[in-house]
C-alpha cells in the first residue's frame, strides 16, 4: 500500500539466516533484470548476498544504508570490511553512526554520506481527530496515552516500557495511564504474557501492524523509544 502504482515488487521467496550460495541465485535475479543499482541495508546476510550478488552479476553501482548495527566478532568485523570494500557508496543516517562505522570498519570518511532521518510533516502533524481510537481502545477523557511504534525485537527493548509500566504503584497516576505497542515480531507473545502476569491487559494495547500511524500519533501525548542505548543509529 506504499508502493506508487508504477513500482514493481519482487520477492526471492528466501527465509531467514544465512546460506552461502544464495548470493549465487541474487546474483542471477540481478543478470534477468539487467538491474542499473542495487541498494542494500544494513550487514547482515540480505546485504552479504545482495552486494556479492551485484559483483558477480556487474551491477553498475552498489549502495549499502547503515543504521544503527555493527557487528563486532573478529570474523563479522572482517565480512563487514569485506563487504564496505565492495560498495561504491554507504550511506549512514547520523553523524554518529557515520564516526562509529569508520572507527570498526576503517573505512574512509569520504565514502560515506550521511542522510538523516526525516518526518514528513505534511502527514505527522499531530491533529488528526481521535475519536475512533478513543472508542477502538476504551480510553476515557483523562487517560494519558504512551505509545511504542516499531518491530516487536529485543533491539527495539519494549519489555522495558511494560516492565515501568508495571512499577506504577500510584493509582492516582496508574488507572490513568495507557500504553499502545504498536508494531509485530518475535516478542509479540512473550509481551502479551508480561502484561497479563502484572495485571496491566486492561491498560496495554498491542496493536499488530497500523496504516495509521499518524493519526495514532495525534492520540499519544508521549511516544518512547526505548532503543537508544542498543542499536538505533539515530534513535
Amino acid at each position: 500500500h506504499r508502493l506508487r502504482n508504477d513500482v514493481v515488487l519482487h520477492s526471492l521467496h528466501e527465509g531467514e539466516g544465512t546460506s552461502p550460495l544464495r548470493f549465487l541465485r541474487t546474483a542471477a535475479f540481478f543478470k534477468k533484470l539487467r538491474v542499473d543499482i542495487v541498494h542494500t541495508h544494513g550487514w547482515g546476510g540480505g546485504s552479504f548476498d545482495g552486494i556479492l550478488g551485484a559483483r558477480l552479476a556487474r551491477v553498475p553501482l552498489v549502495i549499502n544504508g547503515e543504521h544503527g548495527t555493527l557487528f563486532r566478532k573478529p570474523h563479522q568485523i572482517f565480512l563487514q570490511k569485506l563487504l564496505a570494500r565492495q560498495c561504491d557508496a554507504i550511506l549512514s543516517v547520523s553523524d554518529p553512526l557515520k564516526d562509529r562505522i569508520v572507527d570498526i570498519l576503517t573505512i574512509p570518511p569520504d565514502k560515506i554520506t550521511v542522510i538523516q532521518n526525516g518526518v514528513d510533516s505534511q502527514r505527522f502533524h499531530g491533529s488528526y481527530k481521535t475519536a475512533s481510537f478513543v472508542q477502538e481502545f476504551t480510553l476515557r477523557p483523562d487517560d494519558f496515552v504512551v505509545g511504542i511504534i516499531g518491530s516487536l525485537k529485543p533491539e527495539k527493548n519494549p519489555a522495558m516500557v511494560v516492565e515501568t509500566f508495571s512499577r506504577i504503584s500510584d493509582p492516582r497516576i496508574r488507572d490513568r495511564l495507557k500504553l499502545l505497542i504498536v508494531g509485530s515480531g518475535p516478542l509479540h507473545g512473550a509481551l502479551t504474557r508480561q502484561a497479563a502476569a502484572a495485571g496491566l491487559s486492561g491498560r496495554i494495547f498491542l496493536t499488530g501492524n497500523r496504516t495509521d500511524i499518524p493519526e495514532l500519533i495525534s492520540l499519544m501525548s508521549v511516544v518512547v523509544s526505548a532503543s537508544g542505548g542498543l542499536h538505533e543509529g539515530m534513535s
